[in-house]
C-alpha cells in the first residue's frame, strides 16, 4: 500500500521539501491554542483570549491569498522569509504585551499582523508538488493525499504538544516552540531553490488579476466555507457534549479519533487508482462529507459519538484531496499558489462562522441539538456543489481515463502499481 508514497517521495528533492513543510506547518495546529493558553493565564479572560485568537485566524484568511499572489509573482525564495520575519516579530510582540500586561488594543494589532503575515505553508508545498510532478496526474493525486495525511498528523500532535509545553514547562514555552518550528521549517523550505516553482512574468500572471476569476475556484471556495463551518462547529459542540456528560477531558480523545480516521482515509485514498475526472470525484466526495455528519444529532452518549466521529472522519481527507486536485487541474500555474490558498481561506472563514454559531447553539438548545449546525453546514456544501455540478462538468477539459485515474465514482478500481 505504501509503494506509491515511496515513489513520489523518491522524486528528486521531494522528501526534503515535504519534510521542511511538515515542520513549518506545525504552528497551524498550535498557534490558536497557544495564544488562548497564554492570554487566559496572563489576563484571566477567556473571552479576550478567544477574541485575539479569532483575530489571528480572520487576518490570515483575508490576507493569505494576497501573500500567495506575491509568491506566484516573485517566488517562494523571495517572499516567504520576509513574511516569516514580520510574522515572528508580531508573535514576539504579542507575547511581550501579554506578559507585561500591556494595552489590550496592542494584542489585537499584533494578532492581526501575525495572521496577515502568515504564509500558507500547505499551499506552498502543494505548489511544489505540482511543479515537480507536472504531467503525472496519479503521482500528484498520491502527493496531495500524502500532504493531507501530514495535515491530520499535525493536528493530532500539535495541540497535545503546545498544551504540555504551556502548562507543564513554562507559559511561554508553547509560543517559543511555534517560533522554532516556523523559522526552521519555513527557512528550510524557502532555501530549496531547485523545487521552487518559477516566478511568473507580469504579463503571464496578469497584474492585479485574482485566481478567483477562474470559475471552478468560485464554486469550490463557498463549498469549503461550508465545510470549514462543519469543522469549527463540531470542535465546539464535542467539548460541550463531553462537558454535559461530566467527562470534559474525553473531548480531546473524540476529536483525535476524528482526525485519526481522516488520516487513515487519506492514506488509503492516495494509493487507489480512480478512473474518471477530478470534477466527478470532487462532487461525490463533497456529498459523502455532507452525509457523514447526518448521524451526529442522534448520538445518545460519548461512546456512540466516538463511533460516529470515526465514520465521519473517513470522509474528510478524500474531500479535501479532491478539492486540491481540482484546483490544480483547473487553475493555471501562474495562479496556483493563490488558488490553493483560497481553499485554505474558505476553510478558515468557515471555522470562524461554525464555531460562533455552534457556541451559541450549545448555550441555547444544548449540545445534541447543536449538532444540527454542522448538519446544516454540510447540506449547504452539498447543495452548492450540486447547483454548480452541471456547469462544472460541462466546462471540464477533455479527459483521458488512461492518463488521469481520478474519479471516485468509478465502477472499478485497482491498486496503483
Amino acid at each position: 500500500m505504501l509503494r506509491p508514497y515511496r515513489e513520489v517521495l523518491g522524486t528528486p528533492e521531494a522528501l526534503k521539501f515535504s519534510a521542511a513543510g511538515f515542520v513549518a506547518r506545525m504552528p497551524i495546529s498550535m498557534l490558536s491554542l497557544g495564544i488562548v493558553l497564554l492570554l487566559s493565564e496572563t489576563t484571566g479572560s477567556y473571552t479576550l483570549a478567544g477574541a485575539v485568537a479569532a483575530t489571528t485566524f480572520l487576518a490570515a484568511a483575508l490576507a493569505g491569498p494576497q501573500v500567495a499572489r506575491l509568491v506566484d509573482r516573485y517566488g517562494q525564495f523571495t517572499v516567504v522569509p520576509r513574511a516569516l520575519g514580520v510574522h515572528l516579530t508580531a508573535l514576539i510582540t504579542l507575547a511581550a504585551v501579554a506578559v507585561a500586561d500591556g494595552p489590550r488594543w496592542l494584542l489585537f494589532v499584533a494578532a492581526a499582523v501575525l495572521g496577515a503575515a502568515s504564509p500558507s505553508i500547505g499551499s506552498l508545498v502543494r505548489a511544489r508538488w505540482a511543479h515537480v510532478l507536472a504531467g503525472r496526474t496519479q503521482a500528484l493525486h498520491t502527493a496531495y493525499s500524502l500532504e493531507s495525511v501530514i495535515d491530520e498528523l499535525i493536528f493530532i500532535i500539535g495541540p497535545v504538544l503546545v498544551t504540555f509545553l504551556a502548562t507543564v514547562v513554562h507559559r511561554l514555552a508553547g509560543l517559543i516552540a511555534i517560533m522554532v518550528f516556523a523559522i526552521t521549517g519555513g527557512v528550510a523550505l524557502a532555501l530549496q531553490r531547485r523545487t521552487d516553482p518559477p516566478p511568473q512574468e507580469r504579463s503571464e500572471a496578469g497584474a492585479g488579476g485574482s485566481a478567483l476569476r477562474y470559475g471552478p475556484l468560485r464554486l469550490i471556495v463557498p463549498v469549503l466555507i461550508a465545510i470549514g463551518a462543519v469543522f469549527g462547529a463540531v470542535e465546539v459542540i464535542v467539548v460541550g457534549f463531553a462537558d454535559e456528560a461530566g467527562r470534559r477531558g474525553a473531548a480531546g480523545w473524540i476529536l483525535a479519533i476524528w482526525a485519526f480516521a481522516s488520516m487513515c482515509a487519506g492514506i488509503v485514498y492516495g494509493v487507489i487508482h480512480w478512473r474518471g475526472s477530478p470534477e466527478r470525484r470532487y462532487l461525490v466526495t463533497v456529498a459523502f462529507m455532507a452525509a457523514s455528519v447526518l448521524p451526529l444529532p442522534f448520538a445518545p452518549n460519548l461512546a456512540v459519538l466516538g463511533v460516529v466521529m470515526l465514520l465521519a472522519g473517513g470522509a474528510i481527507s478524500p474531500m479535501l484531496i479532491s478539492s486540491f486536485s481540482l484546483i490544480e487541474a483547473r487553475v493555471p500555474p501562474s495562479h496556483l499558489t493563490e488558488g490553493l490558498t483560497w481553499a485554505g481561506t474558505g476553510i478558515a472563514l468557515g471555522l470562524t462562522i461554525g464555531a460562533a454559531a455552534a457556541g451559541r447553539a450549545v448555550d441555547t438548545v444544548g449540545p445534541s441539538r447543536a449538532f444540527l449546525v454542522p448538519v446544516a453546514a454540510g447540506l449547504s456544501a452539498a447543495a452548492v456543489a450540486a447547483i454548480g455540478a452541471r456547469w462544472l462538468l460541462r466546462t471540464a477539459p477533455a479527459h483521458d481515463p488512461a492518463s488521469d485515474p481520478a474519479s471516485v465514482i468509478a465502477a472499478e478500481s485497482a491498486p496503483s502499481p
